[in-house]
């Protein structure tokens, strides 16, 4: 996130200089919380979409490599918020509307569409 600040503020200067960049960019290591998914409610949440995207309704951008739409099941209440991970509580989405899920600055109206939209399917958790 702390990149994405500095990049805002370099965005909103009226020139910006050829940056230098670096030849070699130093590393972190981080640990993760991984969480087990069922994989039977990403099967049953991207059938329940037929290949197209739950939030705009566009096709899926393209077939996967083992031929199947390509599309993101995202979970409405996030497995690290405490969020389920049932097929009430996820949503099959494009890679445009899974990254304005997570980064638009209107992520929770998005959500809240969501619920509107396809609601008699989803759960509020």
């Amino acid at each position: 996130m702390e990149l994405e600040r500095r990049v805002s503020r370099l965005s909103a200067r009226a020139t910006i200089a050829f940056p230098k960049g670096i030849v070699q960019p130093k590393h972190t290591t981080r640990t993760t919380i991984v969480f087990l998914r069922d994989p039977g409610v990403k099967a049953y949440v991207l059938r329940r979409a037929g290949g197209i995207c739950e939030a705009c309704d566009f096709p899926a951008p393209f077939k996967t490599a083992l031929g199947g739409d390509f599309l993101e099941v995202h979970h409405l209440k996030p497995l690290a918020e405490g969020g389920s991970d049932r097929a009430q509580n996820a949503v099959a989405l494009c890679p445009n509307c899974h990254r304005a899920m997570h980064h638009a600055s209107d992520a929770g109206q998005r959500t809240e569409r969501l619920y509107a939209k396809i609601g008699s399917v989803l759960i509020p958790e």
